[in-house]
């Protein structure tokens, strides 16, 4: 169930076996394995049984989101429309980073914050059903896109090699969002004072490819259509066209 939850969530196959797992998760009591003494190397509170809890509780969230919104999944009976189903995964939402405050002295971790805005992120932007989401689905799809890049931004440099395809997958997906909602949608961004905003978060998106080619070089292939793609939206014939 693990396996199937994270690996939905960020996109990777789900069929993980005991010899891919080199990392001893939180209780495992495998001290003096290799993986043991790579847990205890980490210093960023990644791992803490905790957060680990949290972490999963994200996973499952994004799951379900990809499931209906993406998938066809109907939404559980005890909703009464979708839009009480946004809301409650909303307020799911909102739980996880307050129990990740009173896990954590009053910080929430990066990495939490992250997965959050990921959350939030699959929760409103366009997708095969509704690719015309309210202004204000729009624009919660934006800040939480922004948000997403930018966290990754901040922690890129830190990250490891296992999470390198997370990373770059949805920032991708964050990236593309983006371009998607101004092409289509740049009076909304404007009016919202929030293009500058959202230019810079491109930015950021083509300094992490720019960090994950080096440690993937197929990522630079990534990188190139997401430059392609920004300066074909960005063109004055397009943003014409569009108004």
């Amino acid at each position: 169930m693990i396996d199937r939850t994270i690996a939905i969530s960020t996109g990777s196959a789900p069929n993980v076996s005991d010899e891919h797992i080199t990392v001893a998760l939180p209780g495992c009591g495998n001290e003096g394995s290799h993986a043991a003494e790579a847990f205890t190397s980490y210093t960023d509170g990644r791992f803490s049984t905790k957060h680990f809890v949290l972490q999963i509780q994200l996973c499952q969230l994004q799951s379900e989101i990809y499931e209906i919104k993406f998938f066809g999944r109907a939404i559980p009976d005890r909703f009464s429309s979708y839009e009480h189903w946004v809301e409650n995964m909303e307020e799911r939402i909102r739980s996880t980073l307050n129990l990740s405050v009173s896990s954590n002295n009053g910080a929430i971790p990066q990495w939490i914050t992250n997965d959050a805005h990921q959350s939030q992120n699959l929760l409103h932007r366009p997708h095969p059903g509704s690719m015309v989401p309210s202004p204000a689905s729009l624009l919660v799809a934006t800040t939480s896109a922004i948000s997403l890049i930018n966290g990754y931004h901040k922690t890129i440099q830190a990250q490891r090699l296992a999470w390198t395809f997370a990373v770059v997958n949805n920032t991708f997906q964050a990236a593309i969002v983006l371009l998607y909602i101004f092409g289509n949608y740049a009076s909304i961004i404007r009016e919202a004072l929030l293009e500058n905003e959202l230019l810079s978060a491109l930015d950021a998106v083509m300094a992490i490819l720019h960090l994950g080619s080096q440690r993937w070089p197929v990522i630079a292939s990534t990188a190139m259509y997401v430059k392609d793609l920004r300066t074909f939206v960005f063109s004055d014939s397009y943003i014409s066209g569009t108004q």
